[in-house]
């Protein structure tokens, strides 16, 4: 490793990484085990090569899941979408890194916030519906819906004039003009009585709720790492620091300045996530249409100008025919039938091992297809007190470890 600062305590300086697929918290691993900085980035592309080759979900990842999964309510629509690019969600987010990546709090897996889905749902739907443009140089902008004709079809796709839900708590001729206005925008269809377009009504605003709400998108694990390496390269690193407001005069660009190589992390192609639309059913309908055209379309996360964040809705007959998936969300006939027959491959590994290798061997068993084996013995030791009580003499964690494990398939 070339010269740099140490970024870890001496106690931690001998870490390793976990052996592949062993099954980690990315989030923990970016935020605090990274070997140094200042090293020109030399420990971070080791950790970014990890997580490309080595990385999986932990074990619990896929319960959590199927639990999320099962616990949606009657009135959602489930959506399975599949990235066709690269995609750069959180890049701009604080982080001990110069970038960064969005990762589940909890299990260090890759989400999409709700709040992401939502902003891109609602900048698609007044954009490409409602005509929304900013002022520019010549034109007038287009921000809310009296900005356009009074009989144009697109108001109904803009936010309502903030003027008219301030002029409801007063009294005088304001009341009454914004009175008027929502009546006539009423009566073309466009808004509902209390003024609100269905705009208004689909993403909220600051006085009202919207009526559907964007749950975060869970990753659904695969064998393959859904990580993988990039690099933005500053051309002209100066020239962008210099800060003209304390009076430094940056140097203009030239063709000999030194290129600058910033290593980051994305999600990579055919990465598939569980996404969740709750509310009414008209509504949840144009929401998850709006939704994934602007995913087509525009893109979700950074970098979307040049092509990152494009992603796909997999139909349902092809996401529900998919046999990883729907081992992964659902628990049916076939999962039962497997995990009874790992409650067998338990019973006769039980009978075959010592006590102690019995704790030894289940210890290594790592991979998510594995979990309810393990779940499963370990159920069966703790009723032994006799087996709990001399492998207790050897590993002092062997309790807690076992209680945790006998809970994973409940």
């Amino acid at each position: 490793m070339k010269d740099g600062l140490n970024a870890r305590r001496d106690a931690l300086s001998k870490l390793r990484y976990p052996k592949p697929k062993e099954g980690i918290n990315a989030g923990l691993l970016l935020d605090r085990y990274v070997e140094a900085f200042k090293d020109e980035h030399v420990a971070e592309k080791k950790l970014y090569e990890f997580l490309v080759n080595s990385y999986s979900a932990p074990d619990c990842y896929n319960l959590a899941l199927r639990r999320h999964y099962n616990s949606l309510k009657n009135d959602t629509d489930i959506v399975i979408i599949e990235s066709k690019s690269r995609a750069a969600v959180g890049l701009g987010a604080d982080s001990v890194l110069e970038n960064s990546i969005t990762l589940n709090r909890t299990y260090g897996a890759p989400m999409i916030p709700g709040s992401a889905l939502k902003g891109l749902a609602s900048h698609f739907c007044k954009t490409y519906y409602g005509g929304w443009q900013a002022r520019g140089e010549g034109q007038d902008a287009i921000n809310v819906c009296t900005d356009l004709e009074p009989d144009d079809n697109r108001s109904a796709f803009l936010p309502s004039p903030e003027s008219w839900h301030e002029a409801k708590h007063k009294s005088g001729p304001d009341r009454e003009t914004a009175e008027k206005e929502i009546k006539k925008y009423e009566n073309m269809g466009f808004v509902d009585s209390d003024g609100y377009t269905y705009y208004d009504n689909l993403f909220g605003r600051q006085d009202a709720a919207g009526c559907i709400v964007f749950h975060d998108a869970w990753w659904i694990p695969t064998d393959k790492s859904p990580f993988l390496p990039d690099v933005m390269t500053v051309h002209h690193q100066d020239y962008y620091q210099a800060d003209a407001i304390k009076g430094n005069v940056p140097p203009p660009p030239a063709d000999y300045d030194s290129p600058n190589p910033i290593p980051f992390i994305t999600l990579g192609n055919d990465v598939c996530f569980v996404v969740a639309l709750e509310g009414a059913p008209g509504w949840r309908s144009w929401a998850k249409d709006i939704l994934c055209m602007a995913l087509v379309k525009e893109g979700v996360g950074a970098k979307t100008a040049i092509g990152y964040g494009r992603m796909r809705e997999l139909p349902k007959d092809e996401w529900k025919n998919n046999d990883e998936i729907r081992r992964i969300l659902t628990s049916d006939p076939a999962q039962k039938a497997k995990s009874d027959k790992l409650a067998q491959e338990a019973q006769a590994f039980e009978k075959e091992l010592s006590n102690a290798e019995v704790y030894e061997a289940i210890l290594n068993m790592t991979a998510p297809d594995r979990v309810e084996f393990r779940s499963v013995l370990s159920s069966r030791l703790l009723k032994k007190k006799s087996v709990l009580k001399r492998i207790s003499k050897r590993y002092k964690d062997c309790i807690s470890n076992l209680k945790q494990w006998s809970k994973l398939d409940s």
